[in-house]
Formats: C-alpha cells, structure tokens, sequence
C-alpha cells in the first residue's frame, strides 16, 4: 500500500462509520412502538425511511469503492475498525438527539457528502 492510498483509505473510512453509526442509531426506531412521535409521523417515516435508502444506497457505493481503489486487507482493517468504534461514538449523544430526526438526517447527508467524494475519486 503506497501513501497515495491514503486519501482513498480515509473517504472509504468515513463511509463506513457513517453507515455504521447510522445503523446504531436507526435499530433503536424499531420496533415501532419505541419511536419517538415526530418519526410517527408522516414527514417521520419519510424521513426514517427515506434515510434507510440513501445509507443502503451508500453502502453500496463504499464496497464499489473499495473493491475498485483500496487493497483488500486495507478495505478489511479499515471497515472493522470502523464498525467497532461506531456504538462508543453514539453513546455520549444527546438521547434527543439520537432519537430524534436529526440525527438521520445528518448522517444521511454526510453519508451523501462522501458519497460524492468517492463518486469523484473513481473518476
């Protein structure tokens, strides 16, 4: 692994810990009698939803990524790092929060950010 692989290493890392932080957060609206009201809602479930499409679609992206720019065993350290600091970076959020929309949303759009970034890196 040459040090030019590193800005790649670092957008794959930043997707995985935003699908892995996303999918700490989300697993705590189900079932669904332990969501909060506002994601009752209409506007909630499109929300709830809506952001369970847009990290799937990026997980997607992140194991086209990897597959096409990082070395396997990089991929693999990178990703398992990632998925086991992921619960340790929920737990001193605000409970409001994370569970709330806000936190959906926000990680939805950085997952989208990162997204674009390894859109643009795979040319």
């Amino acid at each position: 692994m040459t040090l030019s692989s590193w800005p790649e290493i670092s957008v794959f890392m930043g997707l995985v810990l935003a699908i892995s932080v996303f999918i700490v957060i989300a697993a705590g609206h189900f079932p669904a009698r332990y969501r909060m009201e506002a994601l009752r809602t209409a506007t909630g479930l499109v929300i709830l939803w809506g952001s369970i499409g847009i990290l799937s679609l990026s997980s997607l992206v992140a194991t086209h990524f990897a597959y096409a720019l990082i070395p396997w065993y990089a991929a693999i350290l990178a990703a398992g790092f990632m998925i086991l600091i992921a619960p340790l970076l929920v737990q001193p959020l605000a409970d409001r929060f994370v569970n709330g929309r806000s936190a959906l949303l926000v990680l939805a759009f950085i997952a989208l950010a990162l997204d674009a970034t390894a859109l643009k890196l795979l040319g």
